[in-house]
Parts: C-alpha cells; structure tokens; sequence
C-alpha cells in the first residue's frame, strides 16, 4: 500500500469508487457527483489517496481537500466498497492529520456508518447545515483539532 495523489489517470477508478459508494448507501440521498464535478477537483483541489503497488498501482481510497493554512477542508473521502475495514481511510486521515491542526468536514445525518468512523478517529460535531441534500436532510458538520487529539 502507498500513498500517492490522485491524477487525471484515475478519473474511471474514482468515479466507480463514488457510484459504488453511493449505490451502497442507497437509503441516503448522496451529493450527486459528476464526471466533470471529479474532473475539476482533481485539476483544482489537493488529493490523498491509497494505491495498491501489487495491482499496477490500483486506487484504493482517496481525498480531495483544500488547505487553508494550517486547516484542511475535506471535500470528498471514499474508499471503494468492496475495500472498506481495511484502514486505507484511517490512513488518509491520519496523514492529514500530521499535516494540519484542524480537520473540517461534513457528513449526511443518515450516515451512521461515516459518523462513527470519524467520531472513532476523534472528530467532534461542531454543527448542522439544515436540509443540506436533496432529501431536506441535514448535513453534520465535523472538525478534528490537534490540540484535542491523543495521537
């Protein structure tokens, strides 16, 4: 396993990680993520991501994020379904987590799953975007902050 950045390259494989995801979570009205919506981040936004240096390099999980100083945005963090529970995820995060001091991202309220898994990697709810999908579910808002870490 190694960690790498996600490239124009491994536009297919992120797109199949995000419709799987999304099909796994069918009970949830995800953000609906476009081809060209990837495309741009991937040109636009800074990326972690897990390949597998026994499969040719084969994606495994990745992030997109901002960095605003000493904080990180995170815009998108999926591992492939198939994949999960293997701590590809843990490890993007607590590499981001050695970058920054505070960690900011959003979760859908319905995605019990996401929330215990950053909740276990100590994240806090610090807030709620209401009706945030289409759905009118309300999306958490979450942060990680070094100083409240035991690392």
């Amino acid at each position: 396993m190694k960690l790498g950045t996600v490239e124009l390259q491994n536009l297919e494989r992120v797109m199949e990680i995000i419709s799987r995801s999304q099909e796994q979570l069918n009970s949830i009205a995800a953000l609906d993520w476009t081809l060209s919506m990837i495309e741009f981040l991937i040109k636009s936004s800074q990326s972690m991501a897990v390949f597998d240096e026994m499969s040719n390099q084969r994606l495994l999980a990745f992030c997109f994020y901002e960095n605003k100083g000493d904080i990180c945005e995170v815009m998108v963090l999926a591992t492939h379904p198939d994949l999960q529970g293997k701590g590809y995820m843990t490890r993007i995060l607590h590499s981001l987590q050695q970058l920054f001091s505070e960690i900011w991202l959003e979760v859908h309220e319905k995605n019990s799953n996401a929330l215990k898994f950053y909740l276990a990697c100590g994240f806090i709810i610090t807030g709620r975007r209401k009706k945030y999908y289409k759905d009118n579910s309300d999306g958490i808002l979450m942060t990680w902050k070094r100083e409240l870490a035991i690392l």
